[in-house]
C-alpha cells in the first residue's frame, strides 16, 4: 500500500535527510513537500495525506498553526513533529495536536519508519473513535426523529384521509349534499388530529429537552390499540401490476357505506379498475344481492357504530347469501369489542384499520382475486 506522507520543511539541507530516509525504508511512500503553512494547508485539504512530517519553525510561522487547523477540519490526521535537540516543545506537541515527534539529527531510518507506520495506526484507532462519538452524540437526535415519527404516523393519516375526502367531496361533478352536523363531527375530528400531533411535538420538545432518549423506541410497525392489517402469504401481495388496484382481474365490489365522503373515495380508488355498487344502509344490501345474484367477489364495509351494525349485517348475509361473510372486510379503529371479535371468528371476515394504508386495502384485494369468483355460475336460492 502506498502512503502519501505530507512533508514541512523549510530548510534545504533538512529536506534532503528526509528524502534520503524516504528512500531507503521499506514503506511505499510518495512524498509531497512543502515550505510554508499557507502552503501545507493548502495541500492538505486538496489530497489530504496519509500522514505529515512538521519542522516546527517555518519561515511563515510555527507549527502550532498547522496543527489547530487539521485538529478542527482533520482531527483523525497523524501528525509528526520533528523538533531541536533539548527542545521543551518535544511533550508539548503531543498535548496539542501531534502524534509523535522526532528530534532532529537522533533518529535512525528505522525509527523514521516506524513513528510513520505507529502514527498511521494510532491515527486509524482514534478515527474509529471520533465516529463513534459524533453517532453518541447524534443518536438521541436519531431517537427524537425516529419517536416522532412513530407518535404521529396514526392521526397524521387520519387527516390525511379526512382532507382527501373533502377535496373529493369538493372536487366531485355529481352535486353533494353534506348534513351541516357530520361536516361539524368531520372538521372537529380533523381538529382532534392536527392536535394530536401539536401535543406529540411539545412533549418530545419537552422530553429532548430534558435529555430523555435513552430507552429503546417501540418495535418498528407496533401501533398499541389499534387493529392489526390484513396478514396475507407474501406470494399474494407482491404481483407486478401497472396499478396498486389492478389485480390481475376486474372484480365486482359491494361497498356498503353511510358516509357520503368514503363512497367518493372508494370511487376514485378503486372505480377505474373494478365494478363497484354501493349501499347507503343495511336495508339496501339485500336488494342489490338479489339484483346482482350476489355475484359479488367482496365486500367493504365501513361503519360509524361498528360493533351494533356488524350484528345486522350477519343477520342480513345470513338471509341471504351466507357464503358472502368471509368476503367482507370491515374497517375498524380502536380496540375492538368481545361481540365484534366473535362475529370475526363466525364468519371468517376480516379487518383494516382507519385510516388504513392503500397496500392493506389492495392485499385485500389481491385475495379475493386468487379465490374463485363468486357464484358466476349461477347463485344458489337464497334462504328462507
Amino acid at each position: 500500500m502506498k502512503y502519501r506522507v505530507l512533508c514541512i520543511e523549510d530548510d534545504e539541507i533538512d529536506r534532503r535527510l528526509i528524502e534520503r530516509r524516504i528512500s531507503r525504508i521499506q514503506m511505499d511512500v510518495e512524498p509531497i513537500f512543502v515550505d510554508t503553512i499557507a502552503a501545507a494547508i493548502q495541500e492538505t485539504e486538496k489530497h489530504c495525506p496519509d500522514v505529515v512530517v512538521l519542522d516546527w519553525y517555518l519561515l511563515d510561522g510555527e507549527g502550532q498553526e498547522y496543527l489547530d487547523h487539521v485538529s478542527v477540519a482533520f482531527p483523525w490526521l497523524p501528525v509528526i513533529v520533528l523538533t531541536a535537540e533539548n527542545d521543551d516543545l518535544a511533550t508539548t506537541t503531543l498535548k496539542t495536536g501531534a502524534q509523535d515527534f522526532l528530534t532532529k539529527g537522533k533518529f535512525n531510518d528505522d525509527q523514521f519508519e516506524r513513528a510513520l507506520l505507529y502514527s498511521i495506526g494510532r491515527a486509524k484507532v482514534l478515527g474509529l473513535k471520533h465516529l463513534e462519538q459524533e453517532a453518541t452524540k447524534r443518536e438521541p437526535i436519531q431517537r427524537y426523529a425516529s419517536q416522532f415519527v412513530h407518535d404521529v404516523r396514526h392521526p397524521a393519516r387520519a387527516l390525511a384521509m379526512k382532507l382527501d375526502r373533502l377535496v373529493d367531496a369538493i372536487a366531485c361533478d355529481e352535486p353533494v349534499q353534506i348534513e351541516a352536523a357530520l361536516l361539524e363531527r368531520a372538521v372537529l375530528d380533523m381538529r382532534e388530529h392536527l392536535d394530536e400531533i401539536l401535543a406529540v411535538a411539545r412533549d418530545l420538545s419537552k422530553q429532548a429537552r430534558e435529555g430523555h432518549f435513552e430507552q429503546p423506541l417501540p418495535g418498528e410497525g407496533e401501533e398499541t390499540g389499534f387493529v392489526e392489517e390484513v396478514e396475507l402469504p407474501t406470494s399474494e401481495r407482491q404481483p407486478d401490476l401497472s396499478s396498486p388496484f389492478d389485480v390481475g382481474r376486474r372484480l365486482s365490489i359491494l361497498i356498503i357505506d353511510n358516509e357520503h365522503y368514503m363512497q367518493l373515495m372508494f370511487k376514485r380508488l378503486l372505480g377505474q379498475e373494478h365494478d363497484l355498487a354501493f349501499a347507503s344502509t343495511l336495508a339496501e344490501v339485500p336488494g342489490h344481492l338479489l339484483e346482482h345474484a350476489a355475484r359479488f367477489d367482496g365486500i367493504l364495509c365501513n361503519f360509524i357504530r361498528l360493533d351494533s351494525q356488524t350484528k345486522l349485517l350477519e343477520g342480513v348475509l345470513e338471509d341471504t347469501f351466507p357464503e358472502l361473510s368471509s368476503r367482507v372486510v370491515l374497517f375498524a379503529s380502536g380496540a375492538l369489542e368481545p361481540s365484534f371479535l366473535d362475529f370475526l371468528e363466525r364468519s371468517g371476515a376480516r379487518v383494516l384499520p382507519k385510516p388504513f394504508e392503500l397496500e392493506q386495502l389492495r392485499s385485500a384485494l389481491v385475495h379475493w382475486a386468487s379465490l374463485q369468483p363468486h357464484m358466476k355460475g349461477g347463485a344458489s336460492a337464497p334462504r328462507a
